[in-house]
C-alpha cells in the first residue's frame, strides 16, 4: 500500500505539472500579443546631413549619426537617438552651433527637445 501511495503521488505531481505547462501556452501567447507594439520608425537614416536653404542661401546644417522618422504615429516626430549638431548661419555671416546627445522634433507643434550635454556656441553673444 505504501508503494502504491508513492506512485499515486508521483502520477498526481506529473499530471499537475503537465496541466500547468499546457495551460500556460495560450496565456503566454496572449501576453505577447498584448505587449507587442506597432510603434516602429517609418524611416531610418545613418550619417544624416540636412541643409535648410532660403532663396538659395544656406541657413542651417543639421548633422547626426542616426535619424528615425515616426511619420505615421498619432503625434509624428523625428528622433536623433545618437545626438545631433546644428549650425545656424546669420545674415551677418555669424554662426551659432548647437550640439546635444539626444534630440527629438515634434512635427505638428514644431517643438524641439534637446537633451544630454546640450552646448550652444555663438560667434557673438551680444548679451
Amino acid at each position: 500500500m505504501k508503494n502504491n501511495n508513492k506512485i499515486y503521488i508521483k502520477s498526481l505531481a506529473v499530471t499537475f505539472v503537465m496541466a500547468l505547462l499546457f495551460s500556460c501556452d495560450g496565456g503566454i501567447n496572449k501576453v505577447a500579443k498584448i505587449t507587442k507594439t506597432d510603434f516602429v520608425a517609418n524611416g531610418e537614416a545613418d550619417e544624416v546631413n540636412l541643409k535648410y536653404t532660403d532663396s538659395g542661401v544656406v541657413k542651417s546644417i543639421l548633422t547626426a549619426p542616426k535619424m528615425k522618422d515616426y511619420a505615421t504615429v498619432s503625434h509624428p516626430f523625428v528622433e536623433f537617438p545618437e545626438g545631433l549638431k546644428v549650425v545656424f548661419f546669420g545674415d551677418d555671416n555669424s554662426k551659432t552651433i548647437i550640439v546635444a546627445n539626444y534630440g527629438i522634433n515634434y512635427k505638428r507643434s514644431n517643438l524641439i527637445d534637446l537633451q544630454g550635454d546640450v552646448v550652444i556656441t555663438a560667434d557673438d553673444d551680444g548679451f
